[in-house]
């Protein structure tokens, strides 16, 4: 019995592009005397991991007919595309691929199939690795020299020693028994403020502070704004000056004087230092 159909295809081996997909492409010409109505079915060898694979995609004028099926006149042909998409994570291998078409009149005796179309799974195409960004370099090398910088700058700023502030007023002051220093001006007088000139006996005399002022005897080395600043001031007199008391006559003092009750609370002079 002649085989009901003439199967021929472009090439016997499909290539699959990057995406792991293609197209082999029939022809089935009718070689009966009758208008057929055809079955069409995809078979391989080794069978595919998934029938799923592989899909007969459906012609454009098939009207309400599956895409495997077709009406061929007689002596008339149809084209059967059957496209191949193979799964990312599928393993290599190769492929036969059988296009089978069936008379649906007796269609376990009445077929045809088609020359192997073989196809081949190759390794999933592994990610292009992206190139390292060369401006990075650059900018980290910026990124560096800046926080360097910083670094250089704070500490240097850090390390300069922060110079005291000036003391407002000192100097050599004489001052008489019973007389009175105004150490702003640095002046002797006997109505002044500041300090007063106390003599208790002949042996036994004070450097006392009057109004507002305060004092504490600092040696006899001369003393900087700092040892001002950090000296136990207080309203009362020093211990007694001369050659029989306890302090020396060129002894260093320092001292400070609130001008009025406000600016107790909020500001006093520098400290004075004297001998």
């Amino acid at each position: 019995m002649p085989s009901p159909f003439d199967i021929t295809t472009a090439s016997n081996t499909l290539t699959l592009d990057n995406n792991r997909q293609g197209v082999a492409v029939f022809t089935v010409k009718n070689n009966l005397r009758r208008r057929i109505h055809a079955t069409a079915r995809v078979t391989t060898t080794p069978p595919l991991p998934d029938s799923k694979w592989v899909k007969i995609l459906p012609p454009t004028d098939n009207g309400a007919n599956p895409p495997e099926v077709r009406d061929i006149p007689i002596d008339g042909s149809t084209t059967i595309d059957v496209q191949v998409i193979v799964p990312a994570d599928a393993a290599a291998g190769s492929y036969a691929m059988i296009l089978s078409v069936a008379d649906e009149i007796d269609p376990d005796d009445n077929f045809t199939n088609s020359p192997d179309v073989t196809f081949t799974v190759l390794e999933a195409p592994k990610p292009v690795p992206r190139p390292f960004p060369l401006w990075i370099i650059p900018a980290v090398l910026i990124a560096v020299a800046i926080i360097v910088g910083l670094i250089i700058v704070l500490s240097r700023n850090n390390s300069e020693p922060i110079p005291d502030p000036p003391i407002f007023s000192s100097g050599h002051l004489d001052i008489p028994q019973t007389f009175l220093a105004d150490l702003d001006s640095g002046q002797v007088t006997l109505d002044g403020q500041d300090i007063f000139f106390q003599a208790q006996t002949a042996t036994i005399r004070f450097i006392t502070p009057v109004q507002t002022a305060t004092i504490a005897l600092m040696g006899t080395n001369q003393p900087s704004f700092a040892d001002c600043n950090a000296a136990p001031l207080a309203a009362t007199h020093s211990d007694s000056v001369g050659s029989s008391g306890d302090v020396p006559v060129r002894a260093h003092r320092c001292r400070t004087d609130f001008t009025s009750a406000r600016d107790c609370d909020s500001w006093h002079k520098p400290r004075y230092a004297e001998h």
